[in-house]
């Protein structure tokens, strides 16, 4: 997970500016903030990028795909605003879908995101420039990476929540709930272990 740091909370600011005067909605705005922080995207870049005919939930793939061909989001972006699938693009830029992937221990029962990692097993990894994954696919795989990425979050938790139908908006203004709860209750019991161990010590 990336943490705001004073800097790059300055960093950031232009960037929270400039997303309230493109985007009314509040769960948008908050999913938006969270991939510029997330993917460290410049504010003008961000900015520039909102105002491109992208699809909400593409836009962390536009961001994950720049930085893992290291190219620019807006080249990116062009490409998907001329109506090429991720799948092209990728290969455009000599990649592939192995770019989506990352490993899981536990098994994965999602009815979303098991056959999607299935796809993955099915062959060896020498092989993965094979295999053929659908924008819808490749979409979730990387909205699940980011947000319990940057949240630092149960990953299948994130799962459930997509299985349940929530867009990644939703999740993401969940997640941050759940995470900022969590962080409470775990301060709070740190707070009264201190006490009891002071109170004993007494």
């Amino acid at each position: 997970m990336r943490k705001i740091t004073l800097w790059g909370l300055v960093l950031l600011m232009p960037i929270l500016a400039a997303i309230p005067a493109i985007c009314e909605d509040e769960l948008e705005k908050e999913y938006y903030e969270a991939m510029s922080n997330h993917y460290a995207t410049p504010a003008d870049t961000m900015a520039a990028l909102l105002k491109m005919n992208i699809e909400k939930e593409d836009m962390p793939v536009v961001l994950h795909v720049a930085q893992t061909c290291k190219t620019t989001p807006s080249r990116i972006a062009a490409l998907r605003e001329r109506g090429e699938s991720w799948m092209e693009i990728i290969e455009g830029r000599l990649a592939s879908p192995s770019v989506f992937y990352f490993k899981l221990m536990a098994k994965i029962e999602s009815k979303t995101f098991a056959p999607i990692f299935a796809k993955f097993k099915a062959l060896p990894q020498n092989r993965w420039n094979e295999l053929v994954l659908t924008d819808g696919e490749i979409r979730d795989m990387v909205n699940l990476k980011f947000i319990y990425s940057y949240h630092d979050f149960s990953v299948f938790s994130v799962m459930k929540m997509r299985d349940a139908g929530k867009d990644f908006a939703s999740i993401n203004n969940r997640v941050k709930l759940q995470k900022a709860a969590m962080i409470k209750e775990d301060k709070k019991k740190s707070q009264e272990a201190a006490r009891k161990k002071k109170e004993e010590g007494n």
